[in-house]
């Protein structure tokens, strides 16, 4: 039952009064399943916890969304932490990144509540002081609790006549940072009842758009736009899909009559709002998230470790075993119905998509038409295309690394793993959508290279009874139905590139561990070579953690 006060109303003191029963009172976190949901209160509920929220879409953002979770939580070093600033001149500040902040118009001061802190993660907060006296000086005073509930504090100050050590690309970055902060909430109004809202109204919107363009616009005309930081904010804010997804997520009826804000554009923005203020990398999809914890060892080492632990869970069991499908004679009219299973899948299916590879048994039909094993295919060979013949000039062998093994879809005699692109009826599907069953492979998968052709039918091989397109197809971009689009894997360049890094092995193939991931996208960039997989933990002293408190001045955005 909800409280008639509101959450978090009632949340707010129950916090408090815990917090002067115990050293260390915990952070609450919240998370959103799917679009019937209310992000906003989800939202209210974080920032009273001193939280954060996240939002989950489907189940392919599971793993990612937890992973980087519980690995921020084991990089926090403090909890609870609040930044204090005043002047000596007792000016008015004013916090330009929608963080929650408290004025005391007696003492002149801000108070910030930043939540927890990281390891090896900075956090930068952008203060406006308005008609500040250059002979003025700035005071901050942070205090948080370490995880054993003992109370620290750090100070300093600083004159604004002093100009900053900051570069110009960190200012640009930490500047348009807040401003987008400062804009994502605004989207989500303070109520009465200490809760967040959201905006509905046509006008609303219309005005969210201006003033989202306006930062575009800003960001655009930087001299240091394609600083990686200040460029990973502006493929968050705009650019062809996967980026933008900001402009995105404002569209009320987009070209498929769908309202994208109502949809999951309230749910989303939180979520990214979070992540930003917060400078914590919540998922490998946004740009800018990506830009945090980078830095950070131990984040690192514990989301590598994590990435790991959630492949290797135990299958989820279906809960519906079977299913009821409908059986049709030729002449179109049903004559009952057929049981069919839900396939089993590994944990690593909710966390990412692998690289397209094929089981080392599928065979391979030949330019002859004979058919061989994958697993016995060499450079210098010629295959079976829809355009003729086609020489290979690489033989990719990917190792499979997971105790869990790799899931492979079956379909007639192709073993092949749940987003290598296939032709069926004449359109490319994902295998995962078509399968027939699943299976786990704990042996190597293969994957092909063929000769360079600008022509994607060139690209296409019959493997197990099916046609699936091999690497670099050629087909880098397309209709939202073309399931073959692909950055990386469709750049026959990029690919060839790629595997010029790998070693080789004793048959002439190239050996493989998996793929990279862009640090700025995400999305998948080259290969990984075989290596020793064991990864040394670099471990922060828990005994006495220190903070570094520091202060830039800066006039009209730069020190001078």
């Amino acid at each position: 039952m909800c409280p008639p006060q509101g959450y978090a109303a009632a949340l707010g003191p129950r916090l408090s009064a815990m917090a002067k029963d115990r050293p260390s009172t915990p952070a609450i976190h919240t998370f959103g399943f799917g679009y019937k949901i209310e992000s906003h209160l989800m939202q209210s509920i974080a920032e009273v916890g001193n939280g954060n929220y996240s939002f989950i879409p489907d189940a392919g953002m599971i793993g990612t969304v937890f992973v980087h979770a519980v690995a921020n939580l084991f990089a926090t070093m403090g909890t609870s932490a609040t930044l204090e600033l005043n002047t000596s001149k007792r000016a008015t500040l004013n916090a330009t990144a929608g963080l929650a902040s408290t004025w005391d118009e007696r003492r002149k001061a801000l108070k910030l509540e930043l939540g927890n802190i990281q390891y090896g993660q900075t956090r930068d907060v952008v203060i406006e002081c308005p008609g500040i006296a250059r002979e003025a000086s700035i005071h901050a005073y942070l205090n948080y609790k370490l995880p054993n509930g003992q109370s620290q504090a750090a100070g300093s100050q600083e004159s604004f006549e002093k100009k900053t050590a900051l570069d110009r690309a960190t200012v640009d970055y930490h500047k348009s940072r807040a401003a987008i902060c400062g804009f994502l909430s605004s989207l989500f109004p303070l109520q009465p009842n200490g809760e967040l809202g959201v905006i509905r109204g046509i006008n609303e919107m219309a005005q969210a758009h201006s003033r989202l363009n306006s930062i575009i616009a800003s960001i655009q005309s930087l001299s240091t736009k394609n600083d990686p930081r200040v460029k990973s904010l502006l493929q968050d804010l705009k650019g062809d899909e996967p980026a933008g997804q900001v402009t995105k997520a404002l569209i009320l009826m987009s070209e498929k009559k769908e309202n994208y804000w109502e949809k999951w554009g309230r749910h989303y923005l939180p979520s990214l709002l979070h992540a930003h203020q917060r400078q914590m990398c919540n998922s490998f999809k946004e740009p800018g998230p990506l830009m945090y914890g980078k830095e950070s060892p131990l984040f690192l080492s514990y989301r590598d470790k994590l990435d790991l632990t959630f492949d290797t869970l135990p299958q989820p069991t279906p809960s519906l075993p079977q299913r009821q499908l409908p059986i049709y004679s030729e002449d179109g009219s049903s004559t009952g119905t057929r049981s069919e299973r839900h396939r089993s899948v590994t944990m690593s299916e909710y966390r990412s998509s692998e690289a397209p590879c094929f089981g080392g048994m599928s065979r391979i039909i030949l330019a002859n038409g004979s058919a061989i094993p994958i697993v016995t295919l060499q450079a210098g060979m010629s295959v079976w295309t829809p355009n003729g013949a086609r020489k290979v000039i690489a033989v990719v062998k990917t190792r499979i690394s997971s105790k869990a093994g790799q899931t492979l879809c079956r379909i007639g005699e192709l073993l092949v793993t749940p987003y290598h692109p296939l032709l069926q009826n004449g359109s490319w599907v994902f295998p995962q959508d078509v399968a027939e069953t699943t299976e786990s492979c704990r042996s190597s998968v293969f994957s092909v290279l063929l000769a360079p052709s600008r022509d994607p039918a060139d690209h296409a091989i019959k493997i197990g009874g099916q046609v699936c397109v091999t690497l670099g197809h050629g087909v880098v971009a397309g209709p939202e139905d073309d399931v073959r689009a692909h950055a990386f894997f469709g750049n026959h360049r990029r690919v060839a590139l790629g595997l010029l890094q790998l070693p080789k092995g004793g048959s002439g193939h190239f050996r493989c561990s998996g793929v990279k991931r862009d640090p700025v996208s995400g999305l998948v960039c080259g290969f990984k070579g075989v290596r020793d997989d064991k990864t040394l933990l670099n471990t922060a002293s828990q005994n006495c953690p220190s903070v570094m408190l520091g202060l830039n001045v800066m006039h009209d955005g730069l020190g001078r």
